[in-house]
């Protein structure tokens, strides 16, 4: 069974494991654009200092009593919005243990979360090569709002 809960400072070290998959995902889809992670990628410093910035949330998923995944969100106030939202920085759930529903567990309670605070939406940003991202996104009722374009020179 699936228990989310708001994260602490016991859970860094797993936090940091997580945190590493993530990167080299990142560097696998991408190898043109990130560099070498410094380890780790999620240091203790940021971690405790987002625990303790009420700007941010952290919630971690457990199954049998280990942290399996994790979502750091932080509130985005930005003066062109007319209503505050809660930026999604980073999910993640560990490799082992995808589709069981770790990441829409966290995402669910993300939402009630911010229903909670009275936040107008959840945003987020999936890079193009993350199809498998983008479809779990979807299938949780995200749509586009903007598109990043770059061009390589």
């Amino acid at each position: 069974m699936t228990r989310v809960r708001l994260a602490s400072v016991q859970d860094y070290p797993f936090c940091a494991d997580l945190s590493e998959q993530a990167m080299r995902l990142h560097l696998d889809g991408r190898p043109d654009l990130f560099s070498v992670p410094l380890s780790p990628a999620l240091s203790r410093p940021g971690f405790e200092g987002m625990l303790q910035n009420p700007d941010f949330l952290l919630l971690v998923a457990e199954e049998a009593g280990a942290v399996r995944g994790f979502l750091i969100a932080r509130r985005q106030a930005n003066k062109a919005f007319r209503q505050e939202e809660l930026f999604v920085e980073s999910l993640v759930v560990d490799a082992a243990h995808r589709g069981r529903g770790l990441g829409r567990a966290l995402m669910d309670s993300l939402e009630l979360e911010a229903r909670r605070r009275g936040y107008a939406s959840l945003a987020l940003q999936v890079w193009e090569f993350n199809q498998a991202a983008q479809a779990f996104y979807a299938r949780g009722g995200y749509r586009p709002r903007s598109h990043i374009l770059e061009k390589p020179l």
